[in-house]
């Protein structure tokens, strides 16, 4: 089932519209993942937790997994978990082949299979990372760390939002094509119609 230019623009503004509702906070100062601080808080917990929004996330991120023909989609805990299942049953609904999805944990399990990377079987496959929100991109990379570490072959890392403070250049450093869904300017309101 092939997706035209108008229903991905189509979900990805009513995607934007719910993001803005439920998971942006302006003019408390809290500080980010990276360390940053900033006056404007997104919360994708807050829009992923609701199914009709996680939906929508799925059929864009999935249209990015199958534009980049990987094998596998995976991303960081916590962010990245629900959004590589949601996209990976999504896969089973779209005449393509399924995607098996993985999740990197933060550090390797000192007990069990001892492994970090846990789910698919990422040998030498080629597979998407999926992120949250992406601030410098030092999470991220460390997930695409790690599934190289395992064998996989990182072909892109899509990211629901891209605050736009260095995860770009970070990305193109370790040669993977980055590509956000949005950036803090559209959830920020600037570029709504």
């Amino acid at each position: 089932m092939t997706t035209t230019a108008v229903e991905l623009a189509a979900t990805r503004s009513r995607l934007l519209r719910i993001i803005i509702e439920k998971s942006v906070t302006r003019g408390r100062e809290v500080r980010l993942a990276s360390g940053k601080t900033s006056d404007l808080y997104i919360d994708m917990r807050r829009t992923v937790c609701d199914p009709t929004a996680l939906a929508l996330v799925a059929h864009l991120l999935l249209d990015a997994a199958r534009r980049l023909a990987v094998d596998a989609v995976g991303g960081p805990a916590t962010g990245g978990i629900s959004l590589a299942c949601a996209t990976s049953l999504a896969s089973l609904a779209d005449g393509g082949a399924p995607l098996p999805w993985f999740y990197v944990r933060q550090s390797q399990k000192e007990h069990g299979a001892e492994r970090q990377l846990e789910g698919a079987d990422v040998f030498m496959k080629s597979v998407l990372v999926v992120e949250d929100v992406v601030t410098t991109g030092t999470s991220a990379a460390a997930a695409i760390d790690a599934a190289r570490r395992s064998g996989a072959v990182v072909v892109g890392l899509v990211a629901v939002i891209d605050r736009k403070e260095g995860a770009g250049d970070l990305l193109s450093s370790m040669n993977v094509a980055f590509e956000p869904l949005f950036d803090r300017s559209d959830v920020a309101g600037e570029s709504l119609p």
